[in-house]
């Protein structure tokens, strides 16, 4: 292990180094935030993401708002690829992120967002996305933009956020066993919900039951009352 000369990282394994984000894009490809005024949607438009068609998993690509082609043409520097993070750099979602899936490949952005374009001959997509969904990066983003009254995370500030980086191979073992990790719990935080559902469905039952007198509580009542 090594110091890596960020406080709240501590130590990092030797072979580790320890970089900015803006020394892990394509550098033909900056940091960069999308159309200012979509304007009205155009069904012969362009595709623009906006924050909130990933902040909590993607939404279908249908619902996904198209902006005309005379709108988008001026923000051709922003347009995403397959594989590109974006991340929420306005308002209250600031700091979600996610992966640009193939569907979406070639279509824009919103304001709200900021592209990173992965240099993926360093850094894997999936890893980097895991370190900026970790909650030491939450926390830096958070002291960036603390105080103001709509939370702004700009280019640099984007670009300056600190990145523990291991070798390709290992960023991507290591995103592999997290993603499947990560997984396994949504799987049991979905079936705890639906228990929770069902329980409160069948208290709901029970109380309906007992009140239109399809049960006789009375005794349970007078059993109750003597404990």
């Amino acid at each position: 292990m090594k110091d890596s000369g960020v406080e709240w990282l501590g130590e990092v394994p030797e072979h580790w180094e320890v970089k900015r984000l803006k020394h892990c894009i394509d550098p033909d490809r900056p940091v960069t935030y999308g159309i200012l005024k979509p304007g009205e949607p155009d069904e012969d438009g362009m595709p623009m993401i906006r924050a909130q068609d990933y902040s909590n998993g993607w939404v279908a690509s249908r619902q996904i708002l198209t902006v005309s082609r005379e709108t988008e043409a001026p923000y051709e520097r922003s347009r995403v690829r397959e594989g590109d993070l974006l991340i929420t750099a306005v308002g209250a979602g600031i700091g979600n992120c996610s992966i640009v899936p193939a569907c979406l490949d070639n279509a824009n952005i919103s304001r709200a967002s900021c592209r990173i374009s992965v240099n993926k001959s360093r850094v894997s997509s999936e890893y980097l996305l895991l370190v900026l969904m970790s909650r030491p990066t939450k926390t830096a983003i958070e002291l960036t933009t603390r105080g103001a009254a709509q939370p702004v995370l700009n280019n640099a500030e984007v670009e300056n956020l600190i990145t523990p980086l291991p070798p390709l191979r290992e960023q991507m073992d290591l995103a592999s066993e997290l993603l499947s990790k990560l997984e396994r719990f949504d799987e049991q935080e979905n079936l705890c919900s639906r228990q929770v559902e069902i329980l409160q469905e069948r208290r709901s039952a029970l109380i309906s039951a007992a009140v239109t007198g399809q049960i006789d509580v009375r005794g349970l009542v007078q059993e109750a009352g003597e404990q």
